[in-house]
């Protein structure tokens, strides 16, 4: 099979029907994202990830994370700044009967399986870490990768 798409058509007042020529991978190809949540002052801690929204929350540590899935955002503040320091942002969510909890863990909970508006998607904890953010010395803050698969 050709690696590209060709297609042609001919005049409506000829009887030879149209020809399309479709690579089978693009048919079985599937969407895929790689998300990153970040704990630091100059990222958010949620990701929009297709048609649904990734937040990690407590409790995580270096070998696991939750993972809220469509939390309702109720404030989000950029910049908040106030005479005693500085906010960077702050946000304010709270659960809804859509809100999905996830445990993730790289053992026995390494991938998730979620439904979301007749969509299925599995998700994979791909790498819990810490990283040095530019301007900040001295402390390193976590981060989380996911890869996200349509199914």
């Amino acid at each position: 099979m050709f690696p590209f798409r060709v297609a042609f058509s001919v005049q409506a007042s000829q009887t030879v029907p149209d020809l399309v020529l479709i690579d089978k991978k693009e048919t079985e190809m599937k969407k895929m994202k790689e998300v990153k949540i970040s704990l630091n002052p100059f990222s958010s801690n949620l990701e929009v990830v297709e048609n649904f929204v990734m937040m990690s929350h407590v409790p995580y540590s270096d070998s696991s994370v939750v993972v809220k899935i469509d939390p309702n955002t109720q404030d989000y503040v950029e910049n908040n700044d106030q005479p005693e320091g500085k906010v960077r942002q702050v946000i304010t969510t709270t659960e809804t009967l859509d809100t999905q909890t996830l445990e993730f863990n790289f053992t026995d909970k390494n991938v998730q399986t979620i439904n979301i508006d007749d969509r299925k998607f599995e998700i994979k904890l791909l790498e819990i870490g810490n990283e040095n953010i530019k301007g900040i010395e001295g402390q390193k803050f976590r981060y989380f990768r996911f890869k996200v698969d349509e199914k």
